[in-house]
């Protein structure tokens, strides 16, 4: 029998294929960090390693491969520029930079939108690099819009003026000069 040792304490740490305390990371807009990067030479793409930076859902991980870009016609550019500006990279940085590397990225804050995956539909998890304008755009059109009360309505002192058989007004001339009864409001 070998003797070996681990210098590592285990405390706080889920074993394998136990549920814990670990969060899963909900459909959002974050701010994450790409840890790095990984090219991977079988299918001529980059991983980006990601795991969120601030809020409830910190230390969550997510990944987002896309392939490298062959030239300016190629269509994947697109999404190398959100990439670039996601990263914090302005307008005049992403035109001066005639080469883009691994170490552009590494460590560098991202603006994300996540949508989770469906095993069961066979959908797998989206992770989208957004420039910071439109990541604030679609957080704010994402987020619940509080319900308003309606006003309520203003009571004057003016005594009203008096209506024939208690109505609306025997009759009321709208804009279009349509003319309206009592008998045309059912309340």
């Amino acid at each position: 029998m070998s003797e070996w040792s681990m210098k590592i304490n285990l405390k706080g740490v889920n074993a394998a294929g136990s549920v814990g305390t670990r969060k899963i990371l909900e459909n959002g807009h974050y701010i994450m960090t790409v840890t790095d990067t990984v090219y991977q030479s079988h299918n001529g793409q980059v991983r980006f390693n990601l795991v969120v930076a601030e809020g409830e859902f910190t230390g969550c991980k997510a990944a987002k491969w896309m392939r490298i870009a062959k030239d300016l016609s190629d269509s994947i550019i697109y999404y190398w520029k959100a990439v670039a500006r996601s990263c914090g990279y302005s307008e005049q940085e992403c035109d001066s930079i005639d080469s883009w590397s691994a170490s552009h990225f590494a460590n560098r804050r991202a603006y994300i939108r996540y949508t989770k995956g469906d095993k069961e539909k066979n959908i797998y998890p989206n992770v989208e690099f957004l420039t910071p304008e439109v990541w604030e755009a679609s957080k704010s059109a994402a987020e619940p819009k509080a319900v308003q009360k309606p006003a309520e309505p203003q009571k004057s002192s003016a005594p009203m003026p008096p209506t024939p058989e208690g109505g609306f007004g025997h009759i009321v001339k709208d804009a279009n000069n349509f003319v309206l009864d009592d008998n045309d409001f059912p309340f």
